[in-house]
């Protein structure tokens, strides 16, 4: 099954400058002819900002590379695809580089999802539709809504799902990308949302659950900042456990550290660990050039630190044992820093 990404229902833009940042429906909703450019940055070099909530808060992102991938979502008619009529009431639809087409119904105070066409899969809300924003859209905001429609995967059956999907307006403040542009006043919104589903009469059935973080700016229509973290399960006849974590900043917002700072080239750093899967303890082997202080990072699929430890200044074979008793089975990233040099490898523990 291919991996759903269900972005659409975060997919909101912003205003013009304002004392009080606010998401409306003049300024905010996308528009047939709007084009959104984006790239996309390695999970693993910085963590995310995630728990920083509140007003005047500042979200700060040090380390943040390009991983090359980039991506454009452009909005059209819903007439553009011959399938727009499935989708009853769609007034604007988008497509992106993915080719995934995603149908939105737009009222005079709210943006609400109508259907995904991935392709693969197909998400129809011909039962109730996804409220992506209620306007106006400001610090303190928040929606819950219930959807639900009919679900079909290529090869995989079709059936019900249904799911609910939390909005929450829940910072305002400052965004530091690097220490090299700083974005004041931004309105940072999160989105939670939980869908269940059965296809072919229960013979495979599954979860998807994904929150959202976007970081809104006077300087862009859309998010300057997108953290996307999804879970994907399923059970009977086909049996998946997927997690994904994807970022992604607005083409223009620049990531080039400052002069005098050298930034690192990711995945130079070569070190093997075994055993892999591990159970209790992982050895970590790794050939260092020249002496300099390396700091060993563990980090779980939503990109949060669960464990670190600190090789000083060494040089040569270097041999480390780390235990990883206390974490629970999945998958996870060793990622392993030196003063120059950065690598990363999946870790699987039992």
């Amino acid at each position: 099954m291919k991996k759903l990404y269900f972005m659409a229902l975060a997919c909101l833009a912003l205003s013009s400058a304002q004392a009080q940042i606010s998401l409306t429906k003049a300024n905010s909703e996308p528009i047939i002819g709007d084009i959104n450019y984006i790239k996309t940055l390695d999970t693993t070099g910085f963590e995310m900002p995630n728990t920083v909530i509140g007003q005047n808060v500042v979200w700060t992102i040090t380390n943040a590379l390009e991983d090359g991938g980039k991506d454009t979502t452009t909005y059209v008619a819903p007439a553009t695809f011959t399938n727009s009529s499935t989708y009853t009431g769609a007034t604007i639809a988008s497509i992106n580089t993915g080719s995934t087409v995603t149908f939105y119904k737009a009222t005079a105070t709210q943006y609400e999802v109508r259907g995904v066409d991935g392709g693969l899969y197909d998400l129809n809300f011909n039962s109730s539709t996804a409220i992506a924003a209620v306007y106006p859209v400001s610090y303190g905001y928040t929606n819950t809504d219930n959807f639900g429609g009919q679900m079909t995967v290529q090869g995989g059956g079709s059936g019900p799902f249904s799911g609910t999907v939390t909005t929450v307006a829940d910072g305002t403040g400052d965004l530091d990308i690097n220490g090299v542009v700083t974005y004041s006043n931004c309105l940072r919104v999160k989105s939670t949302q939980h869908i269940t589903f059965s296809l072919t009469f229960g013979l495979i059935t599954g979860t998807i659950d994904q929150i959202i973080y976007n970081y809104y700016h006077s300087s862009s229509k859309f998010p300057l900042l997108t953290v996307n973290y999804q879970h994907l399960v399923t059970a009977g006849a086909q049996t998946l456990d997927n997690s994904t974590a994807i970022v992604s900043l607005e083409e223009s917002v620049p990531t080039v550290l400052p002069t005098g700072i050298k930034a690192f080239n990711k995945n130079n750093q070569e070190f093997s660990v075994y055993p892999n899967p591990a159970t209790n303890d992982v050895n970590l082997h790794l050939v260092a050039a020249k002496n300099e202080t390396y700091h060993v990072t563990i980090l779980n699929t939503i990109g949060q630190v669960v464990k670190t430890k600190t090789i000083t200044n060494v040089s040569g074979a270097i041999n480390e044992v780390i235990s990883v008793s206390d974490l629970t089975a999945g998958v996870y990233t060793i990622n392993v820093k030196g003063n120059t040099t950065n690598g990363t490898q999946k870790l699987m523990i039992n």
